[in-house]
């Protein structure tokens, strides 16, 4: 076919034929349409889309290409050219069918670019992992340049006017290097935010410390006009850092710069002279663990220079996983981008050489307190030594929550609505089944867990899922539900009406109690439990009556009503800021609130409840309280002022354990409930206001109170303290307690808790005899590279079956890893 239209598409420009069209039949939908031609000032189009585009100033022997993807209606696909001479020849084409999201490209849910298109790629390719280098002339993937050479590069900032963020002509491959035409446009201020071919990867953070590095050659024709080449590393075109070779009236420099919702946060230049040297590295440390950026650079081959170190906003590290689009995995992204600063407009276009672009994993940096012996050994517990081998089942997409049947099979809740069945034999490693259905549309599911009542007749499960959040009709649309039958066809909503956040907070998982009935946790809807207008996926919707909680309901009961949809408005809800405070007419009850988002609860036999609870992120506002406010006072009023903004944000909380009891509140404020004031308030430090941390070793205590408040206000008269903090960002999320004989009984009762990010692992937490503290914690055997393990990626859910093993789902990697309990002798 390519040498069928080469040769007719050479003749298209002779004079004796005059303009003719390739005609093509095929089936309508998208193709994609790629094409290269060598010499002449051809162009071609496929159904009046440019593929190739004219040549300005044409050369002999250099390959032009390109790529379109168009619509073919009607069964016909028309290739022609675009005028020109007859020396244009075509080398090649490939006429590719496509779907509709390779059309469309990314568009992350939630974002922070306003609903644009961040790459012409699917969303799953945006991220890469380590050790990544762009592979210039090798590269496989990623976006195309110009002539349809692969760059590696999987995204780009897009503009903030919505005009092309991606212009394939002002950036090629050539040999290993990749050159970059500087464009008008920057990424510094309020004014700018724009700065086309702003070339990129998406980061895996925080899981990872990470150092990116590019070479760039320095072309000659400077102006002295602050052009600059950058490398840079950002969640939006308002939240970025850049270290940036820059030319300047007086001197040339290297400048960092870190910027915060548009503000200038941090600056630091060094001057240099690079136009001889011509060839510069650029180097960031990106360190979650700190929270701090490091810069530095090196002048051809020298010894690398540091520069400084910028403490930046959490934010910057994609810890809040309910702000992520779980297709994409991050919102952190890095790459390069060159801007022509304030060159004539007469001037020759100037183009740096890109000659690598690196993403590696380093150590993080200690995360002991100050003072505290990294170097001491880990007291070690006087019982039978805990391991495991390990099984694993792959292709299991996005795994969420997950539970065993009593019949042993295996359910898997999948985060676009899914639910995968596996049946198995562990002794043999062996699949014996493996099915997937859909059982709920496409909705984030996050909660499944079997009928009290299943029977081999009558088998149940219940699911826990939402819509996608966005716009006023997402705002009560979460449900609880039932699927019964032997194809598991039979389906009843028992639950309606639950609240939704605008980010990805929804109702999670659930469970039922001995007395069979159903608990659920409830996420809250905002960042710090206060409605404002600053700028985070969560947006301006506020907490409503059953936000931020732990559920119940009686399912059992044929009166149940389940309709707890509130009389309000949605698109009232989201426009003023301020939800209802009447109770939903319905039969779901509070068992306990302040939770912020706690994924799991696991029933321990000791009769507590423990959960886990992810603290909040920048970006959010406690409830707005006057210094004369009291209990039993309004907190409703919205926070729109950006000072009060500002004053009002708590900032990075840690996440939590929580032994739960009925009627007792956890700390994460919801105004309609008259819960105003955040954790501890900010009464005068005491010894019990305090919560130790993991690890136990270092003994560090943490406090709960909210330091913004003034000194003397009270924390609400249910509060609870946490039962222990795991720090900052840990993501701590799928929980257990081991029900399991094995190791002669030396794990039976410990608390198994998994972190989603920053330290992927499951956690092991020994208990007090009277439950109510953590007395031991460590990684458990096997879930870490220091642990005798394989890296987990975003482990999530947790069960377990009756023999003991263990099953934990791994979000990113799509797969359930079994952890089998190796036999000891007692």
């Amino acid at each position: 076919l390519g040498d069928c239209v080469g040769r007719a598409y050479a003749r298209m420009h002779t004079d004796e034929l005059g303009h003719l069209e390739w005609v093509m039949r095929v089936a309508d939908g998208r193709y994609r349409v790629s094409a290269q031609v060598v010499g002449g000032e051809a162009s071609l189009h496929a159904n009046n889309e440019v593929v190739v585009p004219a040549q300005e100033e044409p050369r002999e022997a250099a390959p032009v290409g390109g790529a379109a993807v168009v619509d073919v209606k009607g069964g016909v696909l028309r290739l022609s050219s675009g005028g020109g001479s007859h020396r244009g020849n075509l080398s090649f084409v490939r006429i590719e069918k496509v779907s509709r999201q390779a059309r469309d490209g990314c568009v992350p849910k939630p974002s922070l670019f306003g609903g644009r298109r961040i790459s012409p790629l699917p969303c799953g390719q945006v991220m890469v992992d380590t050790p990544f280098s762009a592979d210039f002339g090798e590269a496989k993937g990623g976006i195309m340049d110009g002539n349809g050479r692969a760059t590696g590069f999987t995204m780009s900032f897009p503009m903030r006017d919505g005009k092309t963020f991606i212009r394939r002509e002002k950036f090629s491959v050539v040999g290993n290097t990749l050159v970059m035409e500087a464009l008008d446009g920057n990424l510094e201020g309020f004014h700018s935010n724009s700065l086309p071919n702003s070339l990129g990867v998406g980061l895996p953070l925080p899981s990872k410390s990470l150092r990116l590095t590019t070479a760039i050659r320095v072309p000659e024709n400077l102006s002295s006009r602050f052009e600059k080449a950058c490398l840079y590393v950002g969640i939006s075109y308002k939240h970025f850092a850049w270290l940036c070779i820059t030319s300047g009236r007086e001197y040339d420099a290297v400048r960092f710069y870190y910027e915060a919702d548009d503000q200038q946060e941090h600056h630091a230049a060094q001057r240099v002279t690079f136009r001889g040297s011509r060839k510069v590295e650029l180097s960031l440390e990106v360190l979650p663990t700190t929270a701090e950026l490091k810069a530095s650079y090196r002048l051809e081959d020298g010894f690398r220079i540091p520069m400084s170190v910028a403490k930046v906003n959490d934010a910057m590290f994609n810890f809040d996983l309910a702000a992520t689009d779980f297709a994409v995995g991050t919102r952190t992204f890095a790459g390069i981008a060159c801007s022509k600063g304030q060159r004539p407009v007469l001037a020759r276009p100037l183009k740096f050489e890109v000659l690598s672009f690196k993403v590696d994993e380093i150590e993080p940096s200690a995360k002991g307190p100050p003072g505290a012996d990294e170097s001491q050994p880990v007291k070690e517990l006087r019982e039978a030594d805990i391991d495991f081998n390990t099984w694993v089942l792959p292709d299991i997409l996005k795994p969420t929550s997950i539970t065993i049947a009593p019949d042993g099979t295996l359910y898997v809740a999948q985060v676009a609505g899914d639910v995968t069945v596996v049946r198995f034999l562990v002794g043999s490693r062996r699949v014996l089944s493996k099915k997937q259905f859909n059982p709920v549309g496409k909705r984030l599911l996050l909660g499944i867990t079997c009928d009290p009542e299943w029977t081999k007749a009558r088998k149940c499960i219940w699911l826990s899922h939402s819509s996608n959040g966005s716009g006023p009709h997402g705002a009560f649309d979460g449900r609880i539900t039932r699927i019964c039958g032997g194809r598991m066809n039979r389906r009843k909503d028992f639950v309606t009406g639950l609240p939704r956040a605008a980010a990805r907070h929804g109702n999670n998982n659930l469970w039922f109690d001995k007395d069979g009935l159903l608990f659920w946790s409830q996420g809250g809807i905002s960042i710090s439990g206060g409605s404002s207008k600053s700028e985070t996926a969560f947006g301006f919707r506020p907490e409503s009556y059953f936000s931020a909680a732990i559920l119940t309901a009686d399912v059992r009961d044929r009166k149940f009503r389940g309709d707890c949809r509130p009389a309000q408005d949605p698109a009232q809800l989201d426009r003023t800021g301020i939800a209802w405070s009447k109770k939903p007419d319905c039969d779901v009850q509070i068992y306990a609130s302040g939770l912020r988002n706690a994924f799991d609860c696991y029933r321990h036999p000791n009769g507590e409840l423990y959960c886990t609870d992810n603290g909040g992120s920048p970006g959010g506002t406690v409830p707005k309280i006057p210094r004369s406010w009291k209990p039993g006072d309004s907190c409703t009023t919205p926070v729109v002022d950006e000072k009060e903004i500002g004053r009002l944000d708590p900032g990075s909380l840690p996440d939590v354990l929580l032994n739960v009891e009925k009627g007792r509140f956890y700390g994460h404020p919801n105004p309609v409930r008259g819960e105003c004031v955040a954790h501890g308030g900010n009464e005068r430090p005491k010894r019990e206001e305090f919560v130790p941390e993991m690890p136990l070793r270092f003994k560090r205590w943490v406090p709960t109170d909210i330091p913004l408040y003034p000194v003397g206000v009270k924390p609400m008269s249910s509060f609870k303290k946490p039962t222990f903090s795991f720090g900052m960002h840990k993501s701590a999320n799928g929980i257990i307690g081991y029900e399991g004989n094995a190791f002669c009984g030396a794990l039976k009762g410990d608390l198994l808790v998994t972190f989603y990010q920053e330290d992927d692992q499951v956690r092991r937490l020994k208990l007090s005899k009277d439950g109510t503290r953590v007395i031991y914690d460590e990684p458990l055997r096997r879930t870490t590279e220091g642990m005798g393990g394989k890296e987990m990626k975003n482990p999530l859910g947790i069960t377990q079956d009756k023999a003991g093993n263990i099953f934990v789902g791994q979000f990113q990697s799509n797969r359930v890893v079994v952890l089998i309990p190796k036999r000891v002798k007692c």
